[in-house]
């Protein structure tokens, strides 16, 4: 960190040694990108205004433009600076104390100039500060008592250390050290007595200081770190040959007592060391904090806090990448450490940022996105239960209900750094053995909308009901009617004990919440009842898991109740056949009154999930109902299945028990002959004939009465409606050969095909 006045307490001894350093967790770690539109931020630096505020100086490598994000309480500013050029790498940024105004020093690669823009208020003012020869690179700003920008960098040209300072009229500029191709990495600061400090690296690894007190400079090591090599030449003489940049990445801040501290890596073959050297006001001392172990480390920055203590953010990694971001803490006796973010690639600049009540910030560059990210040192928001009446220990009122009830979740979000949750949280999540229910997770409202305060917190609620849309409702309440209403019960929650719910939140900063409400909580239990329709009224119930049940007005004949019901597993009847295998899913729908039979076919629809067929083969699935007389599972034959939206479809005009299974046809010609409904009244109504074919056959059906006597005969071709592969039905009307209605009585029906015979008995009122 190079433009901030900040205090370190601790002295540390003056000798050179090994660190061992105890991890800790710590958790809020919130990141989130700051731009994301293009290749941008992989060169960045940060700082923070007088209110509090981050702002951002960065690179945007697709358009070669210099950018800057200021956050205004609620969302990114995102501008464009300069876009003469290729122009913003090796940035830096500075914030000025009594306007809040950003000033910016970067490199303009097109020209190889040192480049400067400062906001006045209204607009950008860009210079071009140093002209001479290629310079500007590793430029570092800072800004003395007076706001006048300080600038450090590198001259590339000649090898040198370079500096420039506003002087209120003009830039001057001057060499501040041109020893050993000194410049690399440049780090600016200016204490309270504006005197200017910059740390640099020169080209043969060494780590060196520069300090300018009336306009006179003086510089001194820091460190170094020199790795020979012998290479051979021809003769089989060796020349020795010192590796460059064995000191690396540094990174300077500044405490109260103007005592400097910085971080920085020390790079061998084997890997690098983070190492930490401080000014105590008589000299330097160097110490190890962390061993590389065959890491690498880069993109360090330091900064100190209020408490005049050390934090050091670095990434590192194995040759290849980087897979962990990490900040090191001085606490005042001994170093510590935890990981921010892992399994990341973490670019070559990042900047950390300690603000007044000791909060880390860091910009910092994701290598796989290609992003410009932020990320916040904040405190996990809470969710905790509200305390309400009904509302002590749990987060749903009711814990007990019928489908149609409604169901009122409430959650508190509390958050001590009074962020508010990001947009569209808090979440409600409902579950329904495991699975979560149709559209959830839900988001909730907040009680009371003007409330922002969070840190004594908010309350949200949500409110799980059923919803009743009626169309065309007549003036007369029922039970007087007209054949145009329209009753659609949407969004029910179907019968059962294996609810579940949990409330999920994130603030703004993408910080997690914690808490009770964040676990897996049992609740509502919900039980079947029954439901009023009317004869003259059309219904559409319509279930949160995908189940629905269509009902056409005249289906019934008077007022009465529904009740429909999901199973559980154990309370099928049994399956008694072998040519179907049941799954675990199926209903119960009966009528107050008792009604079984109905004036008009009604359309189910009923979902199934993976777990619910396991073992059955998804084509061949069908819906079958219980038939309560003959004590046997009944194809249903025109039922179909919808293998990409996992339900089953058909119509009945009946109530029973309805279960989905497999159905494979046997291997005779024509098996499971009924007819529904029996009995039937002739003339008014039709039965269905209904039985299964092996192949398209032909077809002979022969009705006699109970004489003998033949009554019908209908022969149909193989593979015309009736005599298909697969299920089949045939209506008989209750009509001998000539069209004459049959008397009251029992029939005997014959249905042949192949030679084989069944035969069923029909019965007509």
């Amino acid at each position: 960190m190079n433009h901030k006045r900040k205090t370190f307490l601790r002295r540390i001894l003056s000798i050179l040694f090994i660190t061992i350093i105890p991890s800790i967790t710590y958790a809020g770690w919130g990141t989130h990108a700051i731009d994301s539109v293009g290749d941008v931020g992989i060169f960045n630096s940060m700082a923070i205004d007088a209110v509090g505020y981050s702002h951002v100086a960065y690179y945007d490598s697709s358009n070669q433009d210099l950018k800057y994000a200021s956050w205004t309480g609620t969302s990114w500013n995102i501008q464009t600076v300069d876009s003469l050029g290729d122009v913003g790498k090796y940035v830096s940024i500075a914030i000025d104390t009594t306007t809040n105004n950003s000033h910016i020093s970067y490199y303009d690669t097109t020209n190889g100039n040192l480049k400067y823009a400062n906001w006045t208020g209204a607009s950008w003012n860009v210079q071009t500060i140093d002209s001479t020869g290629d310079v500007g690179k590793y430029s570092s700003i800072a800004l003395d008592s007076n706001e006048y920008p300080h600038i450090s960098y590198y001259d590339t040209t000649n090898g040198n250390l370079k500096y420039a300072n506003w002087t209120g009229i003009s830039w001057n500029i001057q060499t501040v050290d041109s020893y050993d191709d000194a410049g690399y990495n440049t780090c600016m600061a200016i204490d309270s007595n504006n005197n200017s400090h910059v740390i640099y690296c020169s080209y043969f690894g060494e780590l060196r200081y520069a300090k300018r007190i009336n306009n006179s400079w003086s510089t001194q090591l820091i460190d170094k770190e020199y790795f020979p090599t012998a290479i051979f030449d021809d003769q089989g003489s060796h020349i020795i040959y010192i590796s460059s940049n064995a000191v690396r990445y540094p990174s300077m801040g500044i405490d109260k007592n103007n005592y400097l501290h910085v971080a920085y890596a020390s790079c061998d073959f084997a890997g690098g060391y983070l190492k930490y050297a401080n000014w105590n006001g008589v000299s330097w001392s160097t110490q190890t904090v962390s061993l590389g172990g065959g890491y690498h480390m880069r993109s360090i920055s330091i900064d100190v806090d209020e408490d005049n203590n050390p934090y050091i953010i670095h990434a590192f990694g194995l040759a290849g990448g980087v897979d962990a971001l990490r900040y090191v803490r001085w606490d005042g006796d001994s170093w510590s450490y935890a990981e921010i973010v892992s399994n990341v690639y973490i670019g070559d600049n990042s900047s950390l940022v300690i603000d007044n009540e000791n909060n880390l910030r860091i910009s910092c560059y994701d290598e796989v996105s290609k992003s410009l990210q932020y990320i916040d040192k904040t405190n996990n928001p809470v969710l905790s239960w509200t305390g309400e009446l009904w509302y002590a220990s749990g987060g749903v009122y009711p814990e007990e209900g019928i489908s149609d009830s409604e169901y009122v979740y409430r959650v508190k979000y509390v958050d001590i750094d009074n962020d508010p949750p990001a947009s569209g949280y808090p979440k409600l999540h409902i579950k329904k053995g495991g699975k979560e229910i149709s559209s959830s997770p839900f988001t909730m409202a907040a009680v009371i909308d003007n409330d922002n305060t969070y840190d004594d917190g908010k309350l949200y609620t949500y409110t799980k009901k059923s919803s009743l849309i009626t169309s065309d409702l007549p003036i007369s309440y029922p039970p007087y009617y007209s054949f145009d209403e329209t009753y659609t019960y949407s969004e029910l929650l179907p019968a059962g004990n294996d609810y579940t719910y949990s409330f999920e939140a994130y603030d703004i900063w993408n910080a997690s919440a914690t808490g009770v409400g964040t676990d897996l909580n049992d609740f509502p239990d919900i039980s079947a009842d029954y439901i009023p329709i009317y004869p003259n009224s059309d219904y559409l119930f319509s279930y949160n898991d995908g189940m629905s049940i269509g009902i056409h007005a005249g289906t019934i004949s008077k007022t009465t109740r529904i009740k429909i019901e999901t199973l559980d597993y154990s309370a099928f009847p049994m399956v008694n056949s072998t040519e179907i295998k049941g799954s675990n899913v199926g209903i119960k729908i009966e009528l107050e009154d008792g009604t079984t039979k109905l004036n008009k076919e009604i359309t189910l629809t009923i979902p199934y999930m993976a777990g619910d067929i396991q073992g059955l083969n998804e084509v061949k699935l069908k819906l079958f109902y219980w038939d309560t007389s003959n004590s046997n599972w009944v194809l249903i034959p025109d039922s179909s299945v919808s293998t990409i939206n996992n339900v089953v479809t058909a119509q009945v005009n009946h109530l029973t028990i309805f279960r989905i299974m497999e159905y494979t046809v046997s291997v005779s010609a024509i098996e499971d002959l009924s007819n529904y409904p029996n009995p039937f009244k002739a003339g008014n109504n039709s039965t269905k004939i209904r039985y299964t074919l092996k192949d398209n056959a032909y077809v002979k059906i022969n009705i006699y009465d109970l004489n003998g006597n033949l009554v019908l005969q209908k022969e149909i071709p193989a593979g015309a409606s009736g005599a298909m592969e697969g299920p089949n039905e045939v209506f008989w009307d209750g009509k001998n050969g000539i069209g004459k209605v049959v008397d009251i009585g029992a029939y005997i029906c014959i249905v042949e095909c192949n030679g084989e015979k069944l035969k069923t008995k029909i019965g007509v009122r």
